[in-house]
């Protein structure tokens, strides 16, 4: 599977003062709780998922990451905009 995107993003968090998730640090919300919960808006201007061709797509993700990014058990929800190519609408569905 070969990809490609570029864009822009606007993220947003409940992290005090700076996310610390770029740089895989625990985050800390104003409360004290180790946590991140997020939302990004993404607008991908040139990219590609095999032969699908992802430019002008826009996408949110919602996340809860529980720890630093690389202890895992994140939950995360993406929402692609109204008319994105499915895999299965490209032909391109691994099963």
């Amino acid at each position: 599977m070969t990809w490609s995107l570029s864009g822009n993003y606007l993220v947003g968090c409940s992290c005090a003062l700076v996310c610390g998730c770029a740089v895989d640090a625990m985050p800390h919300d104003p409360q004290g709780r180790e946590e991140c919960l997020g939302c990004a808006a993404f607008h991908v201007s040139e990219g590609h998922l095999d032969e699908v061709d992802l430019s002008g797509v826009d996408f949110a993700l919602y996340n809860q990451f529980p720890s630093h990014l690389t202890a895992g058990n994140w939950k995360v929800i993406c929402t692609p905009s109204v008319g994105a190519p499915t895999l299965e609408e490209e032909g391109a569905h691994r099963g």
